[in-house]
């Protein structure tokens, strides 16, 4: 274990050096969630959808890459292979920014979520004695996660992941193609 700790050290130097043309919003999580999220209502709501998101710098910055992924001129494609597919375009046909004083849905959105991150967090934890947690627990939040919600597993072969290969198409290439189709 000292081992990796003193690589992680020694490391450290050359993380900068190796992270510094790379725009910072390329890590944040937020940007692939709401992409996931997307795939997942595109599902629930196949003749399409509209977002209104509060006011993210990361998303925002991105609006138009998302305005490409919603591109509904193109044909409606299937991208991915084995559990690992999703659709293009995105069904979104707007994405909007708010803020809580404008949209009120986005203050009860942000409750929701803080609370599926607590009850998450006592799960991983193994903290699950306290009242809230009980409470949350009772509510049966497990129905709101998505087939996407990456939990830690013993799980790590191909079979047991559900990602044995099956067909499909390579999910870069074909994503770079729609892309460029939509005029990027």
């Amino acid at each position: 274990m000292e081992f990796l700790f003193v690589l992680l050290y020694r490391t450290k130097g050359y993380i900068d050096e190796s992270l510094a043309g790379i725009d910072k919003s390329a890590l944040d999580p937020s940007i692939p969630s709401l992409f996931c999220q997307c795939v997942t209502w595109g599902k629930l709501h196949p003749k399409g959808f509209h977002i209104v998101h509060d006011d993210s710098h990361a998303i925002s910055q991105k609006a138009d890459l998302y305005a490409k992924f919603m591109d509904w001129t193109q044909d409606d494609i299937e991208i991915g292979d084995d559990r690992r597919t999703f659709n293009l375009p995105l069904k979104a046909r707007s994405l909007q920014f708010g803020d809580s004083t404008q949209y009120p849905q986005l203050q009860v959105a942000d409750i929701i979520a803080s609370s599926v991150a607590y009850w998450a967090g006592g799960i991983a934890s193994g903290e699950t004695e306290d009242y809230f947690f009980k409470e949350l627990d009772g509510l049966n939040l497990s129905r709101l996660l998505t087939s996407n919600v990456i939990w830690p597993t013993q799980k790590v072969t191909p079979k047991e992941l559900g990602t044995v290969h099956n067909g499909g198409s390579n999910a870069a290439d074909t994503v770079a193609e729609f892309l460029k189709a939509a005029g990027t």
